[in-house]
């Protein structure tokens, strides 16, 4: 699959280079250098993106799993907190926030900003499997942090 992902890369690259001005093929392309494990790639095209005018939910969420992938834990959190000031109804970006929280030891405001993502999206309680089926999980530094945040989560209980 990582063969898939390069190809995607480089089509969307060039889709990017011939649509100069538009995010659309900057945004699928982050996502995808994001599922490539190069996440400095995708925080560069979701910044173009917002360069380029696209302050969505979105980019501003994106851009949060680019730098949470880069374990700049706080620079997530203030992405994150873009993409759910713009829509709160997003339970990856819940989610994201919840992680990147865990990372900073806020286990109270990662457990309510889970529990929103739960409430969004009922799977997510069962673990990252669920939700990468669903296009939530991006990379390895996810499931991992998934893992351990439940985990601390059930010791707590």
């Amino acid at each position: 699959s990582r063969h898939r992902y390069r190809d995607a890369a480089v089509a969307y690259g060039k889709a990017a280079d011939q649509a100069r001005g538009e995010c659309e093929p900057l945004f699928y392309r982050g996502l995808v250098r994001l599922l490539m494990g190069d996440p400095q790639g995708a925080e560069q095209d979701f910044n173009r993106c917002l360069e380029l005018g696209d302050k969505s939910h979105q980019v501003y969420g994106g851009l949060g799993y680019a730098r949470f992938d880069q374990s700049r834990f706080e620079d997530a959190v203030a992405a994150f907190k873009k993409a759910l000031g713009i829509n709160p109804g997003t339970a990856d970006n819940h989610i994201g926030m919840a992680l990147a929280l865990f990372r900073l030891g806020r286990n109270d405001e990662s457990r309510a900003a889970f529990e929103k993502a739960v409430k969004l999206e009922p799977s997510m309680k069962s673990g990252y499997q669920e939700a990468e089926k669903k296009g939530y999980i991006y990379s390895e530094v996810e499931k991992k942090a998934w893992e351990d945040m439940l985990s601390a989560f059930q010791r707590q209980r």
